[in-house]
């Protein structure tokens, strides 16, 4: 009986820790600061940054969407068809962020706002409004990308 007890114990034990290795997390794409990372959806097709969150009803607490483009430029976002509202996240070839947008609104009627910097970016992260707020996120920080798709 001690056997079978000891056998099942670790037979949960095994199911609890292959459900969260190690070779699952290194899976997830997300962009880091400092200790703080976002698992992030990726949008670098022209059909997937122009659907973005678009149709969204709720994004978790540390996912978002990172855009990222082909060719350094000035990228105006807009918010149509967007149902929460975010932080938008500009960054150069460095990774380093030279524009926040904070508490972006939806669009409730046309033509709807644009946002950006005036300067190129390749890199524009969606999180959650007040996402830089709670977590100290500021133009001067560095990202680091963990890409795996």
């Amino acid at each position: 009986m001690q056997k079978i007890r000891l056998f099942i114990g670790i037979c949960m034990i095994s199911a609890l820790v292959s459900g969260c290795n190690e070779e699952e997390i290194s899976k997830k794409n997300q962009v880091c600061f400092n200790t703080l990372c976002v698992n992030v959806e990726v949008a670098d097709s022209n059909e997937e940054r122009m659907k973005g969150l678009q149709f969204r009803r709720e994004l978790g607490k540390k996912e978002g969407m990172l855009f990222i483009f082909p060719y350094s430029s000035q990228h105006d976002f807009w918010m149509k068809d967007t149902y929460i509202s975010l932080d938008m996240i500009w960054m150069d070839y460095t990774r380093t962020i030279i524009y926040i947008q904070k508490n972006v609104p939806p669009c409730k009627k046309d033509p709807c706002p644009s946002y950006g910097p005036d300067q190129n970016t390749n890199y524009v992260l969606e999180v959650n409004a007040g996402f830089t707020e709670r977590n100290d996120i500021s133009v001067g920080d560095r990202a680091k990308f963990i890409l795996n798709y």
